[in-house]
């Protein structure tokens, strides 16, 4: 096995469409010394034939290894995989359906590298069928508990994708993502916030995000939702330990208020709106701000007072 200073890791699952153009953006890197990892997550279309159609003429296609599931597994175990797959020192990323310019991997190395950084990070440029807006992270460094603080303050984007890691901090700290679950990042990057000394941001829009349109299924919603208490619960306990309360509070709400208008914005039936909104607001959590002070409300009155301004903001988006 060669030794790679990088790996790129990219899970895929049904992204025939997608796919060709993630990959050939990833194996056009200026940075050579990359190990390419990609997950077949047990696919039903042709993603993973492309891939081969693609590697079969690529320079790069010694350096391109695949494993596969034996079943469908979710994208938290696909990119548990690539991880433990790896021999990089450093570690990237990549969702199946995004691309990355040319130059992305070279600069966030040689920013890890000479910042001594856990892991560093890029801007995200968006396209497609939505305009919403990513915050811009200005370019600095920042250590210690300021970066917990950060993450609190949603200073930074949640994604696991667009990030350098080190892989031996992962490791050490055990940072793999929960199979199953879904906004997974957002558990993760908890996670990720809390044990990390040093990072590094830089202007530079290396991650190009493709914002697509998508139905919501009611089963779709349910398991998202689920995800949210799920996710919710496992933080809720650090609020009597964290020195950040304030902060803490609001990005707590945050979550909550997301999910609620994930529910009253779907086509699930109005006493099972009430049932999900009602554990999504299950913690008892000062009010801090708006969003919070909203969340009090009652489910028929939160959705009688948002559901228009939310339906509203969508389709002008």
């Amino acid at each position: 096995m060669n030794m790679y200073e990088v790996t790129l890791i990219i899970p895929v699952y049904n992204v025939a469409n997608y796919i060709r153009d993630s990959l050939l953006s990833a194996l056009a890197q200026t940075f050579e010394s990359i190990e390419y990892i990609v997950v077949d997550d047990c696919g039903t279309d042709d993603s993973l034939e492309i891939v081969k159609s693609i590697l079969s003429s690529h320079q790069r296609a010694k350096d391109v290894f695949i494993y596969r599931h034996n079943c469908n597994k979710g994208l938290s175990a696909a990119r548990n995989t690539g991880l433990e797959k790896a021999h990089g020192k450093f570690v990237y990323f990549m969702d199946s359906d995004d691309e990355i310019t040319d130059d992305c991997i070279e600069k966030l190395y040689h920013t890890i590298r000479n910042s001594g950084a856990d892991w560093v990070m890029g801007n995200i440029e968006l396209q497609g069928v939505s305009s919403q807006h990513i915050k811009k992270v200005p370019e600095r460094q920042i250590e210690g508990e300021e970066i917990f603080l950060s993450y609190l303050n949603q200073e930074w984007l949640e994604a696991a994708c667009n990030k350098l890691l080190c892989r031996a901090f992962l490791i050490e700290n055990e940072l793999t993502f929960v199979s199953g679950l879904l906004h997974e990042d957002v558990l993760w990057s908890y996670h990720l916030a809390k044990v990390s000394k040093k990072v590094k941001f830089i202007q530079n829009k290396g991650y190009i995000y493709k914002v697509r349109e998508g139905s919501i299924t009611s089963t779709k919603v349910k398991k998202r939702v689920e995800s949210f208490v799920f996710i919710l619960s496992k933080l809720y306990p650090d609020y009597s330990v964290t020195p950040f309360k304030k902060e803490f509070s609001a990005f707590f709400s945050s979550l909550q208020f997301v999910a609620s208008l994930l529910i009253i914005s779907s086509a699930v039936p109005s006493m099972e709106k009430k049932v999900l909104y009602d554990s999504i607001n299950a913690w008892a959590m000062p009010r801090v701000g708006l969003k919070s002070r909203l969340l009090a409300l009652p489910f028929g009155v939160f959705q009688l007072l948002l559901a228009l301004p939310y339906k509203m903001y969508k389709k002008l988006r």
